[in-house]
């Protein structure tokens, strides 16, 4: 893609606009987006699912050897956070006889479930949606991170670039410089007041800066298209990359630095989250050895008569309270549970700690780093200025006859 306002004219691209351009096109970010999207969507999902509030209409017509059975109504249901279960049902029930008469029935009825010990509470019902949500948060995290990685390729791309673009001018104006001299000396061996050997050190010098400019342009259309594809839109030659100055950051309390990284890098809230959740798991898999009880109760009111006018009238009602439950007396598959959950949530604590030290470890090097590489570029500024200064005094000697231009 073409980003509007990119023309054929020369348009500075600065580096916090090109970071911009890419977290907003790049075409992997995009994607990585979009199944962070629907993650989310499956934690809403998941988190309905658990609810489970339902209003759904009801109906059966059949018929059958001596008798039509006609039924209507409407069910409806609700999962609280301690996982009880509401349910709520109404609705009309007619039967015809072949043999003669009618029966009508309307009826309304409450019904109430509540787990006890393995599925009572807010976890054990919120499960699914918990581990939905946390596929999403850790989805979310790998997307910052892809973000913060391409940021940094972005900014590695666009200084490439211009440090490219600087070398390339630099070695056109080497070349020009090489040509000039090259026809000095070619001149001046034509009067006597110059070698031949002078003359073809020249032009080997001219040849020599020609292929370099050559490579550089190269490898500047390269680098360019790398940002380019960084940043999601087409290469366009004609921008002019505005360099950055290095900046100085303050690193002296490299504690400090690494304290900061620690809390805010995501794999290290990941690998965070991730012993939460199988300490959870260990939680939700000793309960597993507790036994299944549900209590149920049911309240039931109804009419019935040969008229919908009796089926109406609610005159009777009925009433259960009762009890289920289930349980594996052997238990062994339960204690194999704990044991598996005990050894993920160990696992998952000694992930954290090998995150946490590669972390300081990336930090620490990363300082380090940053250090020498702003002592290097401060000693480049100083070389560079002193070759300008070499390489005008060496042309001026030749120039004036006093030295040799490669000198």
């Amino acid at each position: 893609m073409v980003v509007a306002g990119w023309g054929t004219e020369a348009w500075g691209l600065t580096l916090e606009e090109a970071v911009g351009t890419a977290l907003a096109y790049n075409r992997e970010l995009a994607r990585s987006g979009l199944g962070v999207e629907g993650k989310r969507v499956g934690e809403a999902q998941a988190r309905e699912r658990v609810r489970a509030l339902r209003v759904v209409p009801v109906g059966r017509a059949e018929a059958g050897s001596g008798t039509t059975v006609r039924e209507a109504g409407l069910e409806g249901s609700w999962t609280g956070p301690w996982g009880t279960t509401v349910g709520v049902m109404g609705g009309g029930k007619e039967w015809d006889f072949e043999a003669g008469g009618e029966t009508r029935r309307g009826e309304v009825s409450v019904s109430v479930s509540q787990p006890l010990f393995r599925n009572w509470g807010r976890e054990a019902r919120d499960e699914p949606a918990t581990l939905a949500g946390e596929a999403w948060e850790s989805a979310r995290r790998a997307w910052e991170r892809q973000r913060s990685e391409l940021a940094v390729q972005v900014a590695e791309a666009f200084e490439g670039a211009a440090v490219l673009e600087a070398q390339v001018a630099l070695e056109r104006a080497g070349l020009g410089r090489w040509e000039r001299l090259a026809a000095l000396s070619g001149a001046r061996e034509r009067r006597g007041e110059s070698t031949r050997s002078d003359t073809l050190r020249l032009e080997w010098q001219k040849g020599e800066a020609g292929v370099r400019l050559e490579t550089a342009l190269g490898a500047l259309a390269v680098k360019r298209q790398e940002l380019a594809d960084l940043m999601g839109v087409d290469r366009d030659d004609s921008w002019a990359l505005e360099a950055v100055e290095p900046e100085a950051l303050d690193v002296s309390d490299a504690e400090a630095v690494v304290a900061t990284g620690l809390e805010r890098r995501p794999e290290v809230a990941q690998a965070a989250a991730d012993v939460a959740s199988a300490e959870r798991q260990v939680r939700l898999a000793r309960r597993g050895r507790m036994p299944d009880v549900r209590v149920t109760a049911r309240e039931r009111v109804f009419g019935e008569g040969e008229e919908w006018s009796d089926a109406g009238a609610f005159d009777q009602d009925e009433w259960t309270v009762g009890f289920e439950a289930q349980m594996d007396l052997y238990g062994r598959e339960a204690e194999l549970a704990v044991r598996q959950a005990e050894v993920g949530a160990e696992a998952a604590r000694a992930a954290l700690e090998s995150t946490r030290a590669r972390v300081a470890l990336e930090v620490w090097t990363a300082v380090a780093g940053y250090r020498t590489r702003m002592a290097e570029w401060q000693l480049a500024q100083r070389n560079r200025a002193r070759a300008e200064e070499r390489a005008e005094l060496a042309g001026a000697l030749f120039e004036a006859g006093r030295g040799s231009a490669d000198r």
